[in-house]
Parts: C-alpha cells; structure tokens; sequence
C-alpha cells in the first residue's frame, strides 16, 4: 500500500516523537563499565592512557568517570595520577565507612570518595584503606561506550585486591590477564549509590 505525502509525513513525527522520548532514557542507562574496571588494550597509544588500569565509578550514557590505578608518582611520593581532567584536585578513594560532606559513596563496591586537599591530607582519610589521587578521567556523552565498542578498553570485575593490594608496576600485566566481566543488565542509576559527573567539577 502506498502512502500519501500527508501520511507520510504524520508517520515521521510519531517516530521523532518516540525519539525524543526513548532518547534521554537510552542516555540514563548504567554502562556496561559501571563499577568495573577498564583495561587498556594495546589500540591504545595515548601517553595519557596506554597500559592504564582505570577503576570506574560511573558510566552511562550521558559521561563517565574514573580514576587511573597504576600510575604512581614519579618521585614515590605525593598523589598518584588519577587522570587528565581536573589535575590540581585532590580525590580520596577511601573505604565505604569513611563519610564527609560531599563525600560520594558507591555501595556496590562498598567504596566511597572525596574530593579536597584537606580531606586528603587529614586523618580521617589516611586512617584506613585509601589512594590519593590527583584529577580525573572524564569521558563526554557516548564516548567511553565508543571506545569499548572500538575494543580500545577490556572490562573486568571489580577486585578488591586488584585496586588496593596490587604493586601499580604490575598491575596492568596482572588485570590484562583477568577473565572479561559479564554483562549485566542495564539500569537507571541511583543517586544514592552511583556517583554522576555533576558530583564532581569536571
């Protein structure tokens, strides 16, 4: 059956009105790197990133964020480097049980995070298990989804181990080993539970 030109044209707007409905849900959708770990393959040549291990916070369509693993400072002292976005800012990844004003806790990983010098620096912060970085790594609308569908990350479970217990010099041969992390189902995050981009001053 042919379509008239009028028909036509109403069938277009019923799909562009579904479009603009579907879309920001689609972008609200957790990540399948939500509260995993990102593995640098070798299509990654970037200084920046190449042989990184990244543990990620959060992950949907809208951003994602996270923090470098393995890269120490040179000196062996002071803040690792926790990626390029942001890098005069002090984050703390600390245990779950550590809570501060705008500090950001991640229950699924029984894990928490706060950003600031002082906190950093004070004893609340260094009096368990914890890692200082200095930035971020920031990924915009869409774009860490098209590095992994450019195999340019393996994901991997989140290991306890891994994160806290692991010297960072071999971390990346260690984690490039790991198993692949199953899909999960896709989710709308929670605000109590996953950190977004606007947590943080990107």
């Amino acid at each position: 059956m042919k379509l008239s030109g009028r028909q036509t044209d109403g069938l277009f707007l019923i799909l562009l009105a579904g479009l603009f409905f579907w879309f920001p849900y689609y972008l609200k959708q957790l990540g399948t790197a939500n509260h995993k770990i990102l593995v640098a393959t070798e299509k990654i040549r970037d200084g920046k990133f190449e042989q990184t291990v990244i543990l990620i916070l959060h992950h949907s369509g809208y951003s994602a964020l996270g923090f470098v693993l393995n890269k120490p400072p040179e000196s062996g002292e002071g803040p690792n480097f926790g990626g390029p976005v942001n890098t005069d800012a002090y984050y703390t990844l600390h245990s779950f049980g550590i809570y501060e004003p705008g500090t950001i806790l991640v229950s699924d990983l029984q894990l928490g995070y706060t950003e600031g010098e002082d906190f950093a620096k004070s004893t609340v912060a260094v009096s368990g298990e914890h890692i200082v970085f200095k930035g971020v790594s920031s990924w915009g609308r869409g774009q860490l989804s098209g590095e992994l569908h450019r195999k340019m990350w393996k994901v991997i479970d989140y290991d306890h181990d891994l994160v806290f217990h692991t010297d960072p010099q071999k971390m990346w041969d260690i984690a490039i080993k790991r198993p692949t992390a199953q899909k999960t189902s896709q989710r709308k995050p929670s605000p109590e539970k996953s950190p977004s981009s606007s947590d943080i001053s990107l």
